[in-house]
């Protein structure tokens, strides 16, 4: 579970950046398609045990 937070924490700063530091939000979600990941988005939101650094 430790190791999951840890990606989960990782994967969500990569995001966003990705989306801090684009000039063109449409050409960002081209390279990266929203469906692909708010489905994981929602399930970390979901999840009670979410810590908050993780949440917010």
């Amino acid at each position: 579970v430790g190791d999951e937070r840890d990606i989960q924490l990782m994967a969500l700063e990569q995001l966003c950046m990705l989306l801090l530091m684009s000039d063109n939000i449409d050409r960002c979600f081209e390279s990266c398609p929203p469906r692909t990941f708010l489905p994981a988005l929602c399930k970390i939101f979901l999840d009670e045990s979410a810590p908050d650094n993780v949440l917010e």
